[in-house]
């Protein structure tokens, strides 16, 4: 056999393998590079939505907190404007603020309306709340010093009433008792 010679079988040797070369180079060509650009394109759109999901939960966890925040501040103003009282309305937070006392353990002894302190300190009022003007009440307490203590916290909650002045002095009948003597500075609103 001479050596410039093939085979049948090499023949069909040589054929079967340039026909797979020819085959998976088509492939490569044609088939599998539509498919690795389309990979890449959809690779690239996959980060962007990935990107935009992140966004998203960021900027929907902020709206949450922006619906819950603005729930709280609605029930507070609501809090607030169920408390804002007026001239008329004086007696309706007279009595409320009884059943506060009761509640406390704070017998109320006597209510006596006062004048504002002074008109250097009216003057200071207005400007700082054209909408409202202060009422001084003076109340005659008899309670134990912790009780007292728990009301006026229950008492200050309401933006809108303030402890002005508190003079504490022991209970000569009771020893575990105290007289208190408390100015209330209550903004009602001007009608």
């Amino acid at each position: 056999m001479a050596t410039g010679q093939l085979t049948n079988l090499q023949k069909k040797y040589v054929l079967t393998a340039l026909i797979s070369a020819i085959a998976v180079y088509a492939d490569f060509t044609y088939v599998l590079r539509a498919q690795w650009n389309n990979y890449k394109q959809m690779s690239a759109k996959l980060r962007q939505a990935e990107v935009s999901l992140s966004q998203y939960d960021e900027n929907s966890a902020y709206y949450k907190n922006l619906v819950l925040e603005y729930g709280r501040i609605k029930d507070s103003r609501a809090e607030v404007e169920e408390n804002v009282y007026s001239d008329a309305s004086v007696p309706l937070f007279l009595d409320g603020l009884s059943r506060l006392a009761n509640s406390y353990e704070v017998k109320i002894m006597q209510v006596r309306p006062q004048v504002a302190p002074s008109d250097k300190a009216k003057g200071a009022e207005k400007a700082l709340s054209p909408d409202f003007h202060p009422l001084f009440l003076e109340f005659d307490l008899s309670c134990s010093y912790h009780q007292l203590g728990k009301f006026l916290n229950a008492l200050e909650r309401n933006p809108l009433v303030e402890a002005n002045r508190i003079n504490i002095a022991p209970d000569a009948q009771d020893p575990l008792r105290q007289k208190a003597l408390l100015t209330l500075k209550v903004y009602v609103q001007k009608k």
